[in-house]
């Protein structure tokens, strides 16, 4: 049986391809009947019932988990899982014939598709306003379906660190990392092999992490809830109902397990004390595979994540008017989730007088002056340090003399 590799020839054999594209603002949405999980709302799908939608996320197929690890986005998982919460059938693959497709594209039966695309249209077009109402701005992934189908050459993908691997030696490939293990018979020169940086929400996303952000704090750090009202710096009525009635300033000397970073602002302290003044249960991280996020950002686990959600959100919501009621003022912390990560670069982080500073030699500062250590293994050759010439009244003082 011949490969199919054209549009024709896919719908030759009765299937059809689809794409979703252009998403540049984090995974799409998908419809869900819980207000609770809800990302966004947005009025122009009560009519259609999807008024409420959610970010897509890989743990919502288990079954293409490890697929989407190799190829981050796979869209065969979205579309399932798109076309199962719209109560539709539609079975799409990533591959066909042995032959894959880009991550991008998927193919479906075409008499399957046929059946359900003039409701999985319309639920995608309100996808795109749901999508922009999220993360603001005009852009929103596109669906397009009988595309022209690309195939992935496996041989061509491979990597190049792979390609060039002396064929004497064993690559392991696992997770992002290179291990390549030596033959007894033979001696291995490589120059070693860097992690590379996970810069990508989708990369977090398949993961099972998500990326949380406290911003615009312009009068302060913000607020945590206390049940003690002499601890408290301000109440609001508002948070009463909630049990949410009085807050108080957020300190770094909160978080005794902290990150590290001093005094300075946190985000994964913040959220660890926000969450368990409320009670829930919420590991919060500054990095992760060794790699930093900035200050203002953190990781956390998506299950854990998904459970406290709803309940975070609101009591952030009151933390943003206890907030303007300390301060005075519209200004108050804003809170994003599923949020691109920024990751620090140590390397250019690292002050300057470290890069500069002799390696053989350790440089101590007292006052004006610079004291040299010896290296107990190495003798150090170096012309002796002399004081600058008296010049002023004891020079005058020792010539009349």
């Amino acid at each position: 049986m011949a490969v199919a590799r054209t549009l024709e020839q896919f719908q030759a054999r009765g299937y059809t391809v689809l794409t979703v594209q252009s998403c540049r603002r984090g995974l799409p949405l998908v419809p869900t009947d819980a207000t609770m999980e809800a990302t966004v709302s947005i009025s122009a799908g009560q009519s259609a019932g999807l008024e409420h939608w959610t970010r897509f996320s890989p743990d919502m197929a288990p079954n293409c988990k490890k697929l989407i690890q190799r190829t981050r986005f796979c869209v065969s998982d979205y579309v399932r899982t798109f076309a199962s919460r719209l109560g539709l059938e539609l079975a799409a693959y990533n591959a066909l014939d042995g032959q894959r497709l880009v991550p991008y594209q998927c193919v479906v039966a075409r008499k399957e598709w046929e059946a359900v695309k003039d409701r999985f249209v319309e639920a995608f077009l309100l996808q795109k306003k749901a999508y922009r109402r999220a993360n603001g701005g005009s852009t929103a992934p596109s669906f397009h379906a009988d595309v022209q189908p690309r195939v992935v050459d496996v041989a061509s993908a491979e990597p190049k660190s792979l390609k060039k691997a002396l064929p004497s030696h064993r690559v392991v490939v696992r997770r992002t990392f290179l291990e390549v293990e030596e033959d007894e018979d033979e001696m291995m020169v490589a120059r070693p092999v860097r992690r590379p940086k996970t810069t990508g929400i989708v990369e977090f996303a398949a993961r099972g992490y998500t990326v949380l952000t406290v911003q615009s704090c312009r009068r302060g750090l913000p607020l945590v809830p206390t049940d003690a009202t002499m601890e408290a710096t301000v109440s609001i009525s508002a948070g009463q109902s909630a049990g949410l009635e009085h807050w108080t300033r957020f300190s770094p000397d909160m978080a005794p397990n902290g990150c590290g970073e001093g005094t300075r602002f946190c985000v994964s302290d913040y959220v660890r004390t926000f969450a368990s003044r409320l009670g829930l249960e919420l590991a919060a991280y500054n990095a992760m595979d060794g790699q930093r996020l900035v200050p203002y950002q953190c990781v956390v686990a998506r299950k854990e994540w998904e459970a406290v959600k709803d309940r975070f959100v609101e009591a952030f919501l009151l933390q943003k008017k206890a907030y303007r009621r300390a301060n005075g003022g519209s200004t108050a912390p804003s809170f994003h989730a599923d949020v691109q990560p920024r990751v620090v670069d140590v390397a250019s982080a690292e002050p300057k007088s470290l890069k500069k500073a002799l390696p053989s030699h350790r440089v101590v500062v007292r006052r004006t002056f610079l004291e040299v250590e010896e290296d107990e293994d190495e003798m150090m050759v170096a012309r002796p340090v002399r004081r600058p010439k008296t010049t002023g009244i004891v020079e005058f003082a020792v010539l009349a003399f």
